[in-house]
């Protein structure tokens, strides 16, 4: 017996792992899906899985009793941190596993949620402030709250027609980040300030961007590994950064 096992979710893959969103309305959650080779009617795919922190696995959910020969399963997950996933099949009225799944990971990320101006309204400097609320598992809050924020950010002028948008975005030194203001225990607010000297120009065109450094070896949140926070010069079509 074979048991092949996947995860996927609305977002798009980073360096081929699934990403969730916590609490996100739509991304909040993935799917762990595959299929079992030389199943007979009646036997039992249970989801096992393990988060971070967690030494075990342990069932989750109800499990999907399959029709026998090549049986699809399907599971909806919604975890809150870091999570390995893994499907054993038992034979119908035996605990005993007749095959398991290898791990499959889904990560999850914080909820960032901006308020704020974002036309320039001030000549010749413009100045902007946004308000970045940030959401994510309780357990994290210190940790989170407390990293250092990268602030990267990229001016166009022109003399009349609106200039095409900045490809790239570099890390902006004269930006500023405040401290975490507390909201919640599982959800904190940081204000975020950039400036531009638009002069005389008529037409111009800014991109912002920002992070903070991912950590999920310390905390469970975030992805493995580096992915362009803090770099000098970032893609201002990255989709993820940390």
């Amino acid at each position: 017996m074979r048991v092949s096992i996947a995860t996927h979710s609305r977002l798009p893959k980073v360096s081929g792992h699934t990403l969730a969103v916590f609490r996100g309305k739509g991304t909040g959650s993935a799917t762990v899906s595959g299929k079992i080779t030389g199943a007979a009617s009646g036997d039992r795919a249970t989801l096992r899985a393990k988060s971070f922190g967690q030494t075990k696995y342990h069932q989750v959910g109800r499990p999907v009793t399959l029709a026998g020969g090549n049986a699809a399963y399907s599971f909806r997950v919604s975890p809150a941190v870091a999570t390995a996933y893994q499907v054993a099949v038992t034979a119908k009225g035996s605990p005993t596993w007749l095959a398991t799944s290898r791990a499959s990971y889904v990560y999850v990320e914080g909820l960032g949620r901006i308020t704020g101006k974002q036309a320039c309204t001030t000549r010749p400097v413009c100045r902007i402030r946004l308000r970045l609320f940030v959401t994510i598992p309780p357990a994290t809050y210190r940790r989170e709250s407390a990293k250092h924020w990268y602030l990267y950010s990229r001016l166009r002028l022109a003399p009349s027609h609106k200039p095409p948008a900045p490809k790239f975005l570099k890390l902006d030194h004269s930006a500023t980040a405040s401290k975490a203001q507390r909201r919640h225990s599982f959800q904190f607010l940081v204000t975020l300030r950039f400036r531009f000297r638009i002069g005389r120009h008529d037409a111009y065109r800014w991109r912002v961007n920002f992070c903070t450094r991912d950590s999920e070896k310390a905390d469970g949140l975030g992805l493995p590994g580096h992915h362009g926070c803090g770099d000098r010069v970032i893609r201002a079509s990255k989709l993820y950064l940390g």
